[in-house]
């Protein structure tokens, strides 16, 4: 809401020159930090999303990324464990 307001704002309420307010909008202060848009308009940094993980706010994509670093590990363990058994007999 706060993008259409300010680009409305800034370029009016018509569709060419609102898109050209859009165009216009850098470091435009969000929840997730500066907003900033291109020439075209695109969004150049996407806002980060954050969740409650245990009662804390953790960043959505740090958390994704620890989460799949600790399967990797996991799988690897697994991987190990099972060539151990074939190097013993067991499987």
């Amino acid at each position: 809401m706060m993008v259409a307001y300010e680009a409305s704002q800034a370029g009016g309420d018509r569709a060419h020159s609102f898109w050209k307010g859009v165009r216009g909008l850098q470091d435009l202060q969000g929840v997730t930090g500066p907003l900033n848009f291109d020439s075209k308009g695109d969004v150049q940094k996407w806002p980060r999303v954050y969740w409650i993980v245990d009662g804390r706010l953790v960043d959505h994509e740090n958390y994704t990324e620890r989460q799949a670093e600790e399967l990797r590990k996991r799988l690897d363990d697994l991987r190990r464990q099972r060539q151990k058994l074939l190097q013993q007999g067991g499987g």
